[in-house]
């Protein structure tokens, strides 16, 4: 189960702690009602005793009806002998009460009272005060507070979800910006609140990060083009170089099979220097592809025939669908780049004798989509997140020369397009890398 958003875990919080709060001032209040209660029945009970002796000294049976419902009295003379007792009064009950000088509370299975004896010159007093009442109250007080309680505790939660809010408001403003924030905008800052707290030494924090990001993204960024730059001029000379030593025509044998490997490999540090530079110049932002309307279609249909040559030198079965008269804007040379680089991959991680589908189709929404799937061993779920990471390889071993930026600057050539390059689904014997690109309007077509 995943965890609660922070608003809801501030609610829940505060419900929490309403709980405990109230059952602690519940419990308080329960206790001290009770035991002013029974401070004013012991009062009640002086009272009344006081006031039967002030007028009889000895009370008679006529004078203990007089008293009220609530209390009975027992009237013992001075050798302990029961001269009169209320009615409901049993014998027991009064010889308990005089036992007890200081007043205190009895009970049985069904009833309570609180008893207490009184001494006086010419009589002692046995006074009963039934306990009906006092419970009544507590019995309320706890009913109140029962029902009570949810309404309080959903008042609670309520309420510090909806403060928390509005406190965590500053921090969604701070998150919104942060998310605005990417490689190509990392100039941006986020707002810094008006008042000292927290949440403007996190935005300070922030600010503090962004820039450093910045200043090293930077760097890396000029050191990326200028290096790619400052290597094409040497490699051009060198690929010139070979080939000029390949047609000089006293040449020895061992010596034409080393310099053919050597432009292989000048070729793949040729094609590593233009993807870094062209990666470099995609990520600052400054520059854009030159677009022009274009026949998708016929771009396809003419990569599908250097991909059918690559599928033929490796034995594989080449199928492709393309619907007529798909129209976009872009860049023809960059476009053509990414099919074949996705046609390249296709053939290279594939097995022999397996097969290449090329399809494209109109999805109806206002984008074309192409899919390009191959039957080859499959990608691990485990390494799909990092598919478009530069410089990653899924198995080196059969990576097939590639350096690991392909994916990488296809998708960025994609997005340069407006449009989205992404893995479908890859199980063993059969993988689909999926390009839409945006249609173009009818009158730019």
């Amino acid at each position: 189960m995943s965890p609660l958003p922070i608003r809801w875990r501030i609610g829940l919080w505060c419900a929490n702690l309403s709980v405990i709060l109230l059952v602690i001032f519940s419990g308080g209040t329960f206790v001290n009602l009770y035991y002013e209660q029974l401070e004013a029945v012991d009062a009640d009970m002086q009272a009344a005793a006081h006031n039967l002796v002030r007028d009889t000294p000895v009370p008679g049976k006529s004078e203990l009806r007089q008293v009220q419902p609530w209390l009975s009295i027992a009237v013992f003379d001075a050798k302990g002998t029961l001269t009169a007792s209320s009615d409901s009064l049993s014998d027991e009950l009064a010889r308990l009460a005089l036992n007890n000088p200081r007043p205190r509370s009895v009970r049985n299975a069904s009833h309570s009272w609180r008893i207490a004896s009184y001494p006086f010159p010419d009589c002692t007093l046995a006074i009963v005060y039934d306990l009906d009442e006092v419970h009544d109250i507590i019995s309320d007080l706890v009913t109140a507070y029962l029902l009570s309680l949810p309404l309080v505790i959903a008042l609670a939660a309520v309420g510090g979800w909806w403060v928390s809010g509005r406190v965590l408001r500053p921090v969604v403003e701070l998150t919104d910006t942060a998310e605005d924030i990417n490689a190509r905008s990392l100039s941006l800052r986020v707002p810094l609140p008006a008042a000292e707290d927290e949440l403007k030494r996190l935005a300070r924090v922030l600010n503090g990060m962004l820039a450093r990001l910045e200043r090293s993204f930077l760097q890396a960024e000029r050191f990326s083009a200028d290096a790619s730059h400052e290597l094409r001029t040497p490699l051009t000379i060198m690929q010139g170089e070979v080939e000029q030593l390949l047609r000089s025509p006293d040449l020895p044998r061992s010596h034409e099979a080393k310099l053919l490997s050597l432009q292989e490999e000048i070729s793949r540090l040729t094609q590593l220097t233009d993807s870094l530079l062209l990666l470099a110049r995609l990520d600052s932002g400054s520059f854009t592809l030159p677009r022009q309307p274009l026949n998708l279609s016929e771009l396809v249909t003419g990569a599908c025939e250097d991909g059918g040559m690559l599928a033929d030198l490796r034995s594989l079965v080449f199928e492709h669908r393309i619907q007529r008269g798909l129209r976009v804007e872009g860049a023809p040379a960059h476009l053509r780049r990414l099919l074949l680089n996705l046609l390249d991959n296709a053939c290279r991680h594939n097995e022999t004798g397996g097969r290449v589908t090329c399809t494209l189709r109109d999805c109806g929404d206002g984008t074309a989509e192409l899919a390009i799937g191959n039957t080859g061993p499959g990608i691990p779920p485990g390494l799909r997140h990092r598919l478009f990471e530069r410089f990653f390889r899924v198995d080196e071993a059969r990576s097939g020369g590639g350096h690991g930026l392909g994916l990488s600057l296809c998708r960025e050539i994609a997005h340069a397009h407006g449009g989205t390059l992404e893995l479908r689904y890859s199980t063993p014997g059969l993988t689909e890398f999926v390009l839409r690109l945006p249609l173009a309007a009818p009158a730019s077509a």
